[in-house]
């Protein structure tokens, strides 16, 4: 028999969207619950230390509770909190924020700010991915490989919803053999349609390119790009062209760029609003495009961009090329290995934008050899964040200030990006 808490006061949220409560000594993560809520709970996972639990029934409701717009909300595994109004998302992200640089448990003085909202909540998406199963398309479920068929998604933005309607309607005929499909798009209605299968002939592949051209008008298909038994075809382009701040990048489908347009903007604003002068040597690390390099380059005596990613320092060149910048050198490969080339104090400023996973160990240990005088580190995942700037924090650098992003409304996901300066 299950194990049940007949009422559980949810305490808190934390990273990823979940409520938290506490029962017989133990944290109880329960999903679907907000701060300040009482639920019956099923406890469907459970360790030492902690557990997993399910509502079965809420006995009181948070004043912040709302009505999720999406029919499939908390069978989808894509959003976590539609439940919570925008106003309770930007203020518990905020506390959220907090709470993780306050583990850093610096003595100096430094500043949060609130966090940043999106422009809109919803339809703000520039890519999904998704799966085909037993003709049909749509999302995974929470802690599953079993779809959920979906034929709009109020996270995506309407050129990408347009696509979904085509591919899980009169576009699913064409698509035998594809397993997965990503869309991509700008906020100018320009798409890029990836499929992912075995047995996509040449001429399924003209035919659907063809199908979904007609049907996805006045949104502009630019391309198709099929990767079948390991081989890759394209029909049309292989990239969207995005804007930010004025400056125009190319932006090839397998290089990646932050999957919500409308932030970029708030970004590159918020990191050129904290530097200063012209003189800086920069360093930046997981350069990936070039959406940053294409701004500080302005502020530079000179930059060096490493990424490892060969196509996006290909779309980097292209857009430093485009835009007449000259005073950056790009380098392809894995940071660790292309640090120990540089001299300590070649570089005065240093940013830093990693995947989930954080800065390496080698890396870390090349960043502080190196002793830029500023580090600006934007992460996507707080815990290894706080990790990293534990590290730096030992290593005489403090934070300055905080700033958190909500660049994903209506999940618990939370962007920060920390300025850190090396103690005199």
């Amino acid at each position: 028999m299950a194990k049940t808490i007949p009422a559980l006061s949810i305490r808190k949220l934390i990273f990823g969207g979940s409520g938290l409560g506490h029962y017989d000594g133990k944290a109880v993560f329960v999903p679907m619950t907000l701060p300040g809520e009482v639920a019956g709970v099923e406890i469907v996972h459970e360790k030492k230390d902690y557990a997993e639990g399910i509502v079965r029934e809420l006995l009181s409701l948070s004043e912040e509770r709302c009505s999720p717009p999406c029919p499939v909300f908390g069978v989808c595994g894509g959003c976590q909190l539609q439940h919570l109004s925008a106003e309770g998302q930007i203020r518990h992200k905020t506390e959220m924020a907090n709470e993780f640089v306050r583990q850093v448990r610096q003595s100096e003085p430094f500043v949060s700010y609130p966090t940043i909202p999106a422009p809109s909540s919803f339809y703000y998406r520039l890519r999904a991915q998704l799966a085909i199963q037993n003709g049909r398309i749509g999302f995974y479920r929470r802690k599953s490989h079993e779809i959920v068929p979906i034929v709009a998604c109020p996270l995506v933005a309407p050129p990408l919803n347009a696509a979904l309607a085509f591919l899980s309607g009169t576009g699913m005929a064409l698509l035998t053999g594809i397993s997965e499909v990503e869309i991509q798009g700008t906020d100018t209605g320009e798409l890029l349609i990836i499929l992912i299968g075995q047995g996509f002939s040449s001429d399924k592949r003209r035919l659907f390119f063809k199908s979904a051209t007609a049907a996805l008008s006045p949104a502009s298909l630019r391309g198709l790009i099929v990767y079948d038994r390991g081989k890759r075809f394209c029909l049309g382009d292989d990239y969207l062209t995005y804007t930010v701040r004025g400056k125009t990048m190319r932006v090839s489908h397998c290089s990646f760029l932050q999957v919500h347009g409308a932030m970029h903007d708030l970004l590159v604003e918020t990191m050129l609003r904290w530097t200063e002068g012209k003189d800086a040597r920069w360093l930046e690390l997981h350069a990936g495009v070039g959406m940053f390099t294409l701004h500080l380059a302005g502020r530079a005596r000179s930059l060096v961009s490493i990424e490892a990613h060969a196509e996006a320092v290909k779309d980097a060149h292209f857009n430093l090329s485009a835009a007449g910048i000259k005073n950056v050198r790009l380098l392809t490969g894995h940071a660790e290995r292309l640090l120990p080339r540089f001299s300590p104090g070649a570089f005065t400023h240093l940013l830093l934008d990693p995947p989930r996973g954080g800065v390496t160990k080698r890396e870390m240990t090349e960043i502080v050899r190196l002793s830029p005088k500023r580090i600006f580190y934007l992460s996507c995942h707080p815990p290894t964040l706080v990790r990293d700037i534990r590290a730096l924090h030992g290593k005489e650098y403090r934070m300055r200030q905080v700033q958190p992003f909500d660049l994903f409304p209506q999940t618990g996901h939370l962007e920060m990006l920390v300025d850190l300066q090396r103690r005199l």
